[in-house]
């Protein structure tokens, strides 16, 4: 096996942040990985555990957990707190240090993390996903928007159909992870509707079309952050604490 001293530096590349129109500003970091390199040896260079639903996974998704939890050692580092495992809770969810949230997520060879004192923030929701195709077929585009959405996104300007469609899956998928620790259950892309994409501001928002709890009720609006990098959509939604 090839030492994780050999093969680190080529695994992963550099952890850079990712910056939003937003205050309090949210901080958030990336950093590329090249699944190919990937060694489960890296696991020990990092000081991070595999987990046992991990054991029987294959090289991606192994490296695509481990590339998540590399960027919460770094988060760890900013806020000068104790070195920990980031581990899942029973649902699958991670579970933060106390007095933070975080979210993270990943994408075709790219990871992002996100972590704040919950203090600033109640909840905080990032995804990131490659921008769909073009010609993303009608059964893709209709399971994750409804027609009403879709007259919004073709009619959105200084972004492709394909763009805004990526937007919408993304914004999607950050509320469902921003909302999840107070849902506690799974909802899905049409319980919520994209009602604005201000593409100047990079913003979003969108608007809950069913009760989810009785705090988070039908009409309830949900405001978010987008930005491109490279190929791919970043989204944030970030609840302010009261």
């Amino acid at each position: 096996m090839i030492s994780a001293q050999h093969i680190t530096a080529n695994v992963f590349g550099p952890v850079a942040p990712v910056r939003f129109n937003l205050q309090p500003e949210v901080l958030a970091v990336r950093c590329p990985f090249d699944v190919s390199r990937y060694d489960d040896a890296l696991f020990g260079h990092y000081g991070i555990s595999m987990p046992s639903q991990l054991w029987q996974a294959v090289p991606k998704r192994r490296c695509e957990y481990l590339a998540g939890r590399m960027l919460f050692q770094q988060l760890l580092h900013h806020y000068q707190l104790p070195s920990c495992q980031l581990l899942n809770t029973l649902s699958g969810a991670p579970s933060w240090p106390a007095g933070y949230i975080g979210s993270v997520s990943h994408a075709d060879g790219n990871a992002i993390c996100c972590m704040m004192p919950d203090k600033i923030y109640q909840a905080i929701g990032i995804d990131i996903e490659t921008i769909l195709g073009a010609n993303s077929d009608t059964e893709l585009a209709s399971h994750i928007v409804q027609p009403k959405e879709q007259h919004l996104l073709l009619g959105t300007a200084a972004v492709t159909y394909a763009e805004a469609l990526t937007i919408a899956f993304s914004a999607k998928e950050s509320l469902y992870k921003a909302l999840y620790p107070k849902v506690q259950r799974f909802f899905g892309f049409e319980d919520a509707e994209l009602i604005k994409i201000l593409t100047d501001k990079q913003q979003f928002t969108l608007r809950l079309t069913t009760d989810l709890t009785p705090q988070l009720t039908m009409g309830m609006l949900f405001h978010g952050h987008y930005c491109f990098v490279e190929q791919q959509v970043i989204s944030l939604i970030a609840l302010p604490s009261c």
